[in-house]
C-alpha cells in the first residue's frame, strides 16, 4: 500500500506542472534560419550554419540525463521517478541562432526574432528502469520541453560489470556499469531528431545512520546528435500563388489536367523560395558527476552535466562554428521497490 501511494505521489508531481501561457514559444521556427542571396533579391537560401548549432545545442538538452548508480536494482526491483533538467544555452550576437530560430509570442516576427528568449531550456521526464537478471537493467522514459509542442521519447539498457560486493576486499571497490541510451524528439514535420548515448558509471554506496543510502555517482558520457531538417518554405509570409497570378490566384479547377500547362502572369520567384536543412551528425562527450540519497523506497537524485571540451575539438564537422560549452542541472524524485 505505500509502495501504491508513493508512485500515485510521483506521478501527482509529475501531471500537475505548472502549464506555460504560451506552449509554443521555444519551438523551432526554421524558416527564419534563412539568408538573402543577395541583398534585395527576394531569394532565399536555408542558413545551414545556424540550422546545425540550434540542432546541436537542442541535442545537448534532451540527451539522456545520467542520474542512475551503477548498481542495478536487482531481478525484483524497479525504481519509478520524475527528473526536472535546466540547460545552459549560447548565443552571442553574430550567432543568434536560438532567437531566429524559435517561435517566441504571437508579436515576434522575422525581423525581431523571439523577442522573449529564455536564457535556458527546461524539461521534464518520467522514468520507469527495471532490473533483469545478469547485471542488466531496461528502462523507459517520456518527457517535455516546456514552452514547446514537443514529446521526449526515450529507452536505455544498463549492464552492471560490478556491482554489490559487501566483504572481504573487494567491499571497497566502486560499481561500475555501462549503459547505452536514446532519446528522440517528435512533435514537429520540420525536423527530426534523436541522440544516442554511451555511458560509463562508477559509483559506491555509502550507509550512513543505518537506514539512509548515499550513493555518489561519476561518469563518461559519449554523445551523438542525429538531426534532419525537410523541405521548409522560407518566405511564409508570402504567397506565391497570388503573386505569380496578381489578384486572381490559383486557377479553377484546382487540379488542372496532366497536359495543360500554367504560365504566371505575374512572379514566379517565390516559387524557389523552399529549402531543405541538411543533415546535423555531430559528436560530443560529456563529464557527470551526481549523488542519490536513499530512505527506504525513496531516493533524491541530482547530477550536474558538462561538456569536457567545445564541440568543435571533438568534432570537424563543427569546424568554425564557435560552439561553445554547455552544462545541464538535473533533479530527480523517485521511488525503489
Amino acid at each position: 500500500m505505500r509502495l501504491h501511494l508513493g508512485i500515485g505521489a510521483v506521478l501527482i508531481v509529475a501531471l500537475s506542472a505548472p502549464a506555460e501561457v504560451h506552449a509554443d514559444e521555444m519551438d523551432l521556427a526554421l524558416s527564419r534560419l534563412r539568408v538573402e542571396t543577395s541583398p534585395g533579391s527576394g531569394s532565399w537560401e536555408p542558413d545551414q550554419a545556424a540550422w546545425t548549432r540550434l540542432a546541436t545545442q537542442l541535442g545537448f538538452a534532451v540527451a539522456p540525463t545520467l542520474l542512475t548508480p551503477a548498481r542495478t536494482n536487482g531481478t525484483r526491483g524497479f525504481y519509478v521517478g520524475f527528473e526536472t533538467s535546466v540547460v545552459g544555452i549560447t548565443e552571442n550576437s553574430a550567432t543568434d541562432f536560438w532567437a531566429r530560430g524559435t517561435e517566441g509570442d504571437a508579436m515576434s516576427t522575422f525581423d525581431t526574432g523571439n523577442r522573449f528568449l529564455q536564457n535556458h531550456y527546461y524539461l521534464s521526464r518520467i522514468h520507469l528502469r527495471k532490473g533483469l537478471p545478469f547485471g542488466f537493467e531496461l528502462g523507459l522514459s517520456a518527457g517535455h520541453p516546456y514552452n514547446t509542442d514537443y514529446f521526449l521519447w526515450g529507452a536505455e539498457l544498463k549492464i552492471a560489470i560490478l556491482e554489490g560486493f559487501r566483504e572481504g576486499i573487494p567491499a571497497f571497490l566502486p560499481d561500475i556499469a555501462v549503459r547505452a541510451a536514446v532519446t528522440t524528439v517528435t512533435g514537429d514535420d520540420e525536423f527530426s531528431l534523436t541522440v544516442p548515448t554511451f555511458d560509463i558509471i562508477v559509483s559506491k554506496r555509502l550507509v550512513a545512520g543505518g537506514s539512509v543510502m548515499i550513493t555518489p555517482i561519476v561518469g563518461a558520457q559519449l554523445m551523438w546528435t542525429l538531426a534532419d531538417g525537410e523541405f521548409v518554405d522560407l518566405t511564409p509570409e508570402r504567397n506565391a500563388f497570388e503573386e505569380c497570378r496578381p489578384g486572381a490566384g490559383w486557377p479553377e479547377p484546382m487540379d488542372p489536367p496532366a497536359s495543360s500547362t500554367f504560365t504566371c502572369t505575374g512572379s514566379a520567384q517565390d516559387f524557389g523560395n523552399y529549402g531543405l536543412f541538411g543533415k546535423v551528425r555531430g559528436f560530443r562527450a560529456r563529464m557527470v558527476i551526481g549523488m542519490e540519497i536513499r530512505y527506504r523506497l525513496f531516493a533524491v537524485n541530482f547530477g550536474m552535466h558538462w561538456d569536457l571540451r567545445r564541440p568543435e575539438d571533438f568534432d570537424d564537422d563543427f569546424a568554425g562554428l564557435d560552439l561553445a560549452r554547455q552544462w545541464n542541472f538535473s533533479f530527480g524524485l523517485g521511488l525503489h521497490h
